[in-house]
């Protein structure tokens, strides 16, 4: 039978912290260093920014918007303007 992980937030606090060899403290200064060599450092990725260039396309996206935009042209293409 498949064994179910579950996920630290879906534990108590106390078995939390036990499965992780911490406590609500914190890591001891010591256990820093070896934590690090086996998870890497503790810091967030800086993902790719989009252009604000890039999200306005982005938005021409939808079929609707560019039925719209056709019957755009085809009105200006006709001169109707009502």
């Amino acid at each position: 039978m498949e064994e179910v992980k579950i996920q630290y937030y879906q534990r108590s606090l106390e078995e939390a912290l036990s499965a992780l060899q911490t406590t609500s403290a914190g890591l001891k200064q010591e256990d820093i260093p070896t934590r690090e060599k086996i998870y890497g450092k503790n810091t967030l990725t800086e993902l790719h920014q989009e252009s604000t260039w890039h999200k306005f396309l982005k938005q021409f996206k939808d079929a609707l918007i560019i039925l719209l935009m056709i019957a755009v042209v085809v009105s200006l293409y006709l001169q109707d303007y009502r």
